[in-house]
């Protein structure tokens, strides 16, 4: 039932997922998603498939270091070469794990309960020892900057201390928390100071670029703290107050920055949404001085502004950078040569496992179609989620715990009747395949046996369902709320989105532009007439629309608009307060340029409004609604599923019928 479908990793306290999920947490790649150098600059280690895999840059063969349970990503290796700190996901929890590269041994490093991740070593010092940074929710479950001591005889952490004090702001977030976060630390060569990312003093976005000691200041021990869901770890942690952090780079940065310092000291490079051409919806790597304000930011650009190059690390020697991309449509690992600016794909064609291996290929579909695109997830004999060596990953944000220990992977594959797909491979033991097309075809789950070293071809034929036949009526399922430029993992054009359109067979779906980040790319602004993107087949229909966050009046999409509407609201944050333009005004804007645009609300209510006791209430749907300048209500969206509804009940309880509709917001 739906209401067993609890958010993936629910012990995160902030609001609109969507974006630290989408863009800061680990997430289940086929590809690399994470590198970290080995100290001799000539290999590294990453994540891909999650699990932690070596290879030297001069070879095209990976090499499997772990292979779970659970997930594995954020490697990091220790300045001696001789450990691997990682994040794995698993039990509900990411927790920090160690590598030992010489046993090839892994135990974990945290027990909390919680979300810890990014870990940094920081480098060796003879005063200090070795230490790691790493980011955790474990203390009132929102990300901050925690520092330990790594004890190398006992492999564990110890001293256990949060770096940057919990700050609640006074500025009017909507979609981030009033409480200040802090992530992705870099350690300074010297291991005094780290560079971080938080939205301290900003109203929106991840945030900008900032510097502080290292060596947190105790000034009291912390009350005692009953046993909770975060264990005994949270109970130990003492309040950090007066090390004072400063602010190196003002930057709207999304949740997806990962600063790194270079071995000279000199440098920062990260990843900046701002450094693609506005609009464009994608992230180059940018350089910054490592002192505040001593030069301007420089782009480290690719071969092409229409990629992501993200999740950038210097090599030891200080000649590399190591990145990944989407430059191939899923994510590949690449090094650029600073001094010359050559980059090179290190490519994984041969992958060695730590264990035997089996494979399976799907053949099937329906028999009247050559090809066609489906939607497939499998599940391995040790609940993990296995994918073609190419394909694209996506998950679910919520999943029943008493289902499935994990949240559901899938990704789309194009099968034929008429020859089985490539291969995909899998662990020995039993495999579920699970496979969908939408809500017309009646869902396939197959239990596939399987032996180390065995390959089979799976066959399958989706059935149709055969709806009453009505010559007044069609069933076309539809997408109102889609972000195809608002920064996600993936590189995503309106070529992707029909493919996956197609593997779920959705008829329509509006890609909206948001006010708010100014993402209104030319290309896109010209086929936004109320008219199916240039992509868009005789089936399947991309549109467009514009998203309006005020911050104040509350969310309205305008579909089928004809050119952008409006720049940003003058009532939007750190706009100047305004009640002009209000959201009737932007409604009746959207009319007069096409008539048959419709205006709709995308509500992000965490719980039930209560106008007669929040005088802060600014909410204008009510109103709107009562004015007849409402289409259609984003009943299912990313706001709380029964608040949502319960506000959509009090609008049909006072007669006002206005129709339901569904946005995933997926971006």
């Amino acid at each position: 039932m739906p209401a067993q479908r609890l958010p993936v990793l629910k012990q995160i306290d902030l609001p609109y997922s969507v974006y630290y999920r989408e863009m800061y947490l680990p997430q289940l790649t086929s590809g690399p998603g994470s590198v970290a150098w080995m100290p001799d600059s000539g290999s590294v280690i990453f994540s891909m498939q999650g699990s932690l895999w070596r290879q030297s840059l001069n070879s095209s063969t990976a090499e499997q270091l772990t292979n779970g349970p659970g997930y594995d990503y954020q490697p990091d290796v220790s300045p001696d070469g001789k450990w691997v700190i990682y994040a794995k996901y698993d039990q509900d929890a990411i927790e920090l794990w160690l590598l030992d590269l010489s046993t090839r041994q892994s135990k974990p490093l945290t027990k909390t309960g919680a979300v810890n991740v990014e870990p940094r070593w920081s480098p060796a010092s003879k005063s200090s020892g070795t230490r790691v940074a790493f980011v955790s929710t474990q203390a009132n479950q929102h990300f901050h900057i925690f520092v330990a001591q790594f004890d190398a005889a006992k492999r564990e952490l110890k001293e256990v201390q949060r770096l940057t004090a919990e700050t609640r702001s006074t500025l009017p977030r909507v979609y981030y928390s009033g409480i200040d976060h802090e992530i992705s630390p870099t350690w300074s060569p010297d291991g005094k100071d780290i560079i971080f990312v938080s939205n301290h003093n900003h109203t929106n976005g991840a945030g900008g670029l900032w510097r502080m000691n290292s060596t947190p200041l105790l000034v009291e021990a912390p009350p005692p703290v009953p046993r909770g869901p975060f264990g005994m770890m949270a109970r130990r942690l003492p309040p950090i107050v007066k090390e004072e952090s400063r602010q190196i780079y003002d930057e709207k940065t999304t949740w997806r920055a990962r600063p790194d310092w270079s071995s000279d000291g000199k440098r920062v490079v990260y990843a900046s949404y701002l450094a693609a051409p506005k609009g464009a919806g994608h992230y180059q790597l940018r350089t910054i001085a490592a002192e505040a304000g001593t030069a301007e930011a420089a782009v480290l650009p690719g071969p092409s502004a229409e990629e992501n190059d993200f999740n950038p690390r210097w090599s030891p020697d200080g000649k590399s950078l190591a990145f990944i991309s989407t430059r191939s449509g899923n994510f590949s690992l690449w090094v650029r040569d600073v001094a010359s600016e050559k980059q090179r794909q290190i490519a994984q064609k041969e992958r060695k496992f730590l264990a035997p291996m089996a494979s399976i290929r799907l053949q099937g579909g329906q028999s009247v179609i050559p090809a066609a695109p489906v939607r497939v997830s499998i599940t391995g004999a040790d609940s993990r989620t296995y994918a073609p060596d190419n394909a694209v990953v996506y998950a679910d944000d919520s999943f029943d715990r008493k289902e499935r220990p994990f949240e559901v992977h899938y990704f789309d594959l194009n099968v034929s009747p008429l020859r089985p797909s490539e291969a995909i491979t899998v662990p020995p033991g039993k495999t579920r395949v699970e496979i969908t097309n939408g809500l017309l075809h009646v869902p396939v789950r197959l239990d596939i046996k399987l032996k180390a070293g065995e390959s089979k071809i799976v066959r399958f034929k989706l059935a149709t369902l055969h709806l009453p036949d009505n010559p007044a009526t069609r069933w076309i399922d539809g997408d109102v709320h889609l972000g195809m430029n608002y920064g996600g993992a993936f590189h995503s054009t309106p070529q992707t989105l029909l493919a996956q359109m197609k593997a779920e067979d959705l008829g329509v779906a509006y890609s909206l532009m948001a006010n708010d980040d100014e993402q209104i790319p030319d290309i896109r602004a010209a086929v936004m007439a109320g008219k199916a993107g240039p992509a868009s087949s005789t089936v399947y229909h991309i549109l467009y629309g514009e998203e309006f966050h005020s911050g104040f009046w509350g969310d309205v999409a305008a579909l089928n608009t004809s050119l952008p509407i409006s720049g940003r609201f003058s009532s939007y944050p750190e706009k100047v307060p305004s009640i002009v333009p209000t959201n009737a005004d932007i409604a009746d804007q959207a009319k007069v340029r096409n008539d048959k645009a419709l205006i709709g609300y995308s509500p992000f209510f965490r719980d039930m409004p209560d106008p007669e006791n929040d005088t802060k209430l600014t909410h204008e749907l009510p109103v709107d609604v009562a004015l007849g300048k409402v289409d259609y209500y984003e009943l299912l969206g990313r706001g709380d599923a029964k608040a949502s509804a319960a506000v959509w009940y009090a609008l049909l309880n006072l007669g006002f019928r206005v129709p339901a509709a569904a946005g995933s917001e997926a971006v």
